[in-house]
């Protein structure tokens, strides 16, 4: 087996679902494991305990939640017809942030966060 089979995609694309589970014309552009947005925020996050002295124990809740926001923002890297308020949502940092912060939009950010933990939506098989 050539060991290329065990690298990553770069990206993927999900189509997020309407509350019907119909496929909507959204679609997020996420960075995969090895994506230099990725390994980046990976590398900060865990300089970042290192320096507080806490890297392997235990987090409060509040920081590992933040973390989870912090990954989806640094590994969404785009995104096509999101709209708020009848008007095109710019996919930048702060936008991004604000989308998954924001409890409204619970089922938005959900299939992305799902989207990222399966591993293997980044591998062709």
């Amino acid at each position: 087996m050539d060991l290329r089979a065990f690298v990553p995609k770069q990206t993927i694309e999900v189509v997020i679902k309407g509350l019907d589970q119909q496929p909507t014309d959204m679609v997020v552009t996420l960075a995969g494991p090895s994506h230099p947005a990725t390994v980046a925020l990976d590398r900060a996050q865990a300089e970042s305990r290192y320096e507080a002295g806490t890297l392997g124990t235990r987090m409060p809740y509040a920081k590992a939640a933040d973390e989870v926001i912090d990954e989806l923002v640094a590994r969404t890297l785009a995104w096509t017809n999101v709209d708020l308020d009848g008007h095109a949502l710019e996919c930048n940092p702060a936008n991004v942030r604000m989308v998954y912060e924001d409890a409204d939009y619970a089922t938005f950010r959900g299939q992305v966060t799902r989207a990222i933990s399966d591993s293997a939506r980044f591998f062709s098989i």
